[in-house]
Formats: structure tokens, sequence, C-alpha cells
């Protein structure tokens, strides 16, 4: 099997998949571990009109770990209130850099609470 081909069987295996969006996730509405797939709106396969996977995460990779895989997403999306630390997460720190340097109008005394803010609401809208 060529890699194009691996590349294709992946996808359809995705595609058996049920459609989350990060912002409707709730606690006990997943395994406790598990593997997780970001898409992106406008980010498609090549040569396709299919959503192209942007992201694989996982967690609790060591055995006796308490993290679950709803706490985690938790740490991807931040806070309710949307400010928090972009740090939590990789994935959220490199939105707001990304937001930064797409450089979006933001007043300097209150930029890092309207990025945090935006990369809130960007990772709420990501399909899982």
């Amino acid at each position: 099997m060529n890699r194009q081909e691996q590349i294709d069987d992946f996808y359809e295996l995705i595609e058996q998949l049920p459609i989350r969006y990060l912002k409707d996730v709730k606690n006990g509405d997943l395994p406790e571990k598990g593997v997780y797939f970001f898409f992106e709106k406008g980010e498609n396969r090549a040569n396709s009109n299919k959503k192209r996977v942007v992201r694989i995460g996982t967690h609790a990779v060591q055995a006796n770990s308490k993290a679950t895989l709803y706490k985690r997403l938790k740490q991807h999306s931040g806070p309710n209130h949307g400010f928090g630390r972009h740090r939590m997460s990789v994935q959220r720190e490199l939105i707001g850099f990304s937001i930064i340097k797409k450089s979006i109008q933001v007043n300097i005394i209150n930029g890092v609470i309207e990025i945090k803010r935006v990369t809130k609401q960007f990772l709420l809208k990501k399909r899982i």
C-alpha cells in the first residue's frame, strides 16, 4: 500500500466518526481516553472538497494519568470567561500568534485580553 492509499484509508476511517464541535462538547460525552482530530474551515484535502485534518492530539499517555479527553479539550478551548493562560495549550498559543501575525487591530492596552478572547472564539468553532 502506497502513502496516498494509506492517507485515503485514514480519511475513510475519520469519516465514520461522529462530528462534534468543541463548543458543544460536555463532560461525559467522550470516552476517558482518546485521540482527537481538529479540522479547519477552508482547509481541504488536495484535489478534494473534503476537510483536511489540521491537528491530531492525544493525552493521558502514561498508565496512571488522571487526565481525561474532556479536560484536554477544555484546555484547548480555555476558560468560559475567555481569558486565562494562553500557554495552557500549545494550540491556543499558536492561534494567538497567528492572530497577531495577521495584524488584527487591537487596542495595545487591551491587546492581550482581546487576543485571548478572539482565540477562544476561534477554538470554540473548531470541528473535532
